[in-house]
């Protein structure tokens, strides 16, 4: 009997033997440390500049920066930029054991199946223990052997699906490696852990890119199909020397040409391009993007800090500097706010309605949640929410005066002999493009104006709400706009039936009454 006892010891030793990884070092079986792979996630921007005019917004859930650039004498563009909210540090400073929490990291998004990525261990000294390699698949938490200790864990992953050459297999301060041009999305983590014996240890990864990355939307759906050719985006360094011990990236070489911003679709009203990676590390750096409207092309400069490894998601968002009659200069598009941004903007067209608003609160009434009274916990502060569109105090809700001279430059009498029918308002009601947009009336014409229906400042027949969660009563009949007084608030009315002059007039306010807004500029 102890004969049979050695010989299956001997066996059972030798099956263990043959089935290790050929790049792993032989080690002890007493515990195994699973890897959990959460995801990967971009460094976190600091103090990122982008231009005199620009600033931040609040209550975001990632960095974000919008800034004006001038494009011709009718437009101008709307910049914004929002940085990646990753992780802080290149390391992560503590590991699980016998759990699968995944880090509370933010804005970490799932690695790409197939991706390859190495699992590399060190003692505490920076002796080289073991290493082996992975494909990703989701859901995968792979295992290694090792002994009871104190370990250093790296993980070095490439979004190309080809890992770097690197000499694992080595003391760890020792162990240095290069990317020429971006070549490849380098993802990094480094964590201590202790592993204990005779239990699963859990660690817990979450990768960071190493590389900045800069993607660009040209949304120009407000004033019509763009066309957009490949463009520019600098500083960009012809190498990165990375250390493995602690993820420090040195680049090396001078700058190269710029790296090419590249556009799988270059026409049309919402245009993506790829994302490119850039060697970069705090430089002030320029992005020029071609863009043509209308038969003028200009290139589109855009300047702004690049930090290393931080993602940056650019919209460039072509609007008409704002419709000028009745001695004001009115915005774009109605008043619209993003709840979940905490965002203020016009809407993408003339012809789309905006929010509903009570006077003298900054944020939308909510609708079919028991808001049907204005109150500060629904609708935030007081105050003229068109003074929260970015860049801040460039427009404010139209005053009674404002108003009342545009009902005047549209009133029978006004005319100067220039309209068709001089006895009627020079105002015309209709949909705005065709039958699935909205009913509304086109101010300053007594005819549809087809294909220049944008330069027409266009208020939409969306109803209104008075102390209800029921606008089926006004919508498509009638619209009503907040308008500022002397001592409080009322609104602009319109309405008419379709194909017909219509009316525009000035209404009392009731307190209860959520309407929408149509900004102007506040400095004409």
């Amino acid at each position: 009997m102890r004969l049979v006892i050695i010989f299956l010891a001997a066996l059972t030793l030798s099956v263990s033997s043959c089935s290790k990884d050929n790049n792993s070092q032989e080690l002890s079986q007493e515990t195994m440390v699973r890897i959990n792979l959460s995801g990967v996630s971009n460094a976190t921007e600091n103090n990122n500049t982008i231009g005199a005019k620009s600033s931040i917004k609040s209550g975001s859930a990632s960095s974000a920066k919008t800034t004006i650039i001038p494009f011709d004498d009718e437009h101008s563009i709307v910049a914004t930029v929002k940085s990646s909210q990753g992780s802080a540090q290149s390391t992560m400073t503590k590991a699980t054991i016998g759990t699968t929490k995944a880090a509370a990291t933010p804005d970490v998004k799932q690695l790409t199946p197939g991706t390859q990525y190495t699992v590399a261990v060190y003692t505490t000294g920076g002796v080289y223990v073991a290493h082996k390699s992975f494909t990703y698949t989701v859901g995968q938490k792979p295992e290694l052997p090792l002994a009871a200790g104190n370990y250093i864990f790296v993980v070095v992953a490439s979004g190309s699906n080809t890992l770097p050459e690197i000499n694992f297999n080595q003391t760890l301060s020792a162990i240095n490696w290069t990317v020429a041009n971006a070549s490849m999305d380098v993802m990094y983590f480094n964590s201590p852990m202790e592993v204990k014996a005779n239990q699963t240890n859990t660690l817990n990864v979450v990768l960071q890119h190493k590389f900045s990355e800069v993607e660009v939307t040209v949304d120009t759906k407000a004033v019509g199909t763009a066309t957009v050719a490949n463009g520019t985006v600098s500083v960009n360094y012809s190498n990165a020397n990375f250390t493995l011990a602690n993820g420090t990236v040195n680049y090396t070489g001078a700058t190269s040409a710029p790296a090419a911003i590249t556009f799988p679709t270059t026409t049309g009203t919402l245009i993506a391009s790829a994302t490119t990676l850039l060697l970069t590390k705090g430089d002030a750096g320029t992005i020029s993007i071609p863009v043509t409207i209308n038969g003028t092309t200009k290139p589109v400069p855009y300047n702004l800090t690049l930090a290393e490894g931080v993602r940056y998601e650019i919209t460039l968002l072509l609007q008409r500097k704002g419709l000028s009659i009745g001695g004001g200069v009115f915005s774009p598009g109605d008043l619209v706010y993003d709840r979940s941004t905490g965002e203020y903007g016009f809407a993408p067209s003339n012809g789309t309605l905006g929010d509903y608003f009570y006077g003298n609160y900054v944020q939308p009434k909510k609708i079919n949640v028991g808001n049907t009274n204005p109150n500060s916990a629904d609708n935030g502060a007081s105050g003229d929410p068109c003074d929260l569109v970015y860049p801040l105090h460039e427009w404010r809700l139209p005053t009674e005066a404002e108003a009342n001279a545009l009902i005047n430059s549209v009133t029978p009498g006004n005319n100067g002999g220039n309209w068709t029918n001089p006895w009627q308002n020079n105002t015309y009601v209709e949909r705005f493009n065709g039958a699935a947009t909205d009913l509304g009336q086109f101010i300053g014409t007594q005819s549809y104006p087809g294909a220049n229906r944008e330069n027409y400042l266009f208020i939409g027949f969306g109803g209104y709400y008075v102390n209800t969660d029921d606008i089926s009563g006004t919508k498509g009949s009638q619209g009503r706009y907040l308008i500022k007084t002397p001592t409080g608030y009322t609104s602009l009315q319109v309405g008419g039936g379709q194909g017909t002059y219509g009316y525009i007039q000035i209404t009392p306010l009731e307190t209860n009454a959520a309407v929408q807004i149509r900004c102007v500029k506040a400095k004409p």
